[in-house]
């Protein structure tokens, strides 16, 4: 209701807000690419070509997306129910991301994951991180991480923007 009247400023406010970089560092977006290989010759996934985890990679390093976060939340759920992939898909699936979504992204994810139990607990505690990695880039461009990230404003241009949010 506090836009109904001012349409117009809201208009202005969106494209200044688009003008705002996503993440809370520059390097987030490099991180992406980078960590996901510490994974992956951490845990020798890389020997395991055109498996799951090779395919999230190479989608991940030619165009990563919001749906990364979920795609790397329904890993962590399948490796925290010992590879249940009927919770990775319900995962995916609760965020519009179906198996058949999966296989038209440019990079196409076509394989399933693999559950490995010797290196479960290693990998939940790497791809937690990830998963935080993945946020700062692609879940910032909620109203407040963009007031943050703007942090030289003054006062009073601060709590207006403090007020819209």
């Amino acid at each position: 209701a506090r836009w109904k009247d001012r349409g117009g400023e809201r208009l202005v406010w969106r494209l200044l807000l688009s003008c705002v970089p996503r993440g809370s560092r520059s390097d987030d977006g490099q991180a992406i690419r980078d960590y996901i290989l510490v994974i992956m010759q951490k845990y020798q996934l890389k020997k395991r070509k055109g498996d799951f985890m090779e395919q999230w990679h190479q989608k991940l390093h030619n165009n990563t997306t919001p749906d990364d976060i979920h795609i790397c939340e329904a890993y962590l759920q399948f490796l925290r129910s010992d590879g249940s992939l009927a919770l990775f898909y319900e995962h995916l699936e609760g965020h519009g991301i179906t198996r058949e979504r999966l296989q038209t992204f440019e990079r196409p994810i076509l394989q399933e994951p693999v559950f490995f139990p010797s290196i479960k607990n290693g990998l939940i505690n790497e791809f937690q991180h990830y998963l935080e990695i993945l946020k700062n880039v692609h879940a910032g461009a909620d109203l407040e991480k963009c007031l943050d990230a703007a942090g030289g404003l003054d006062g009073n241009l601060r709590g207006i923007l403090e007020a819209v949010i």
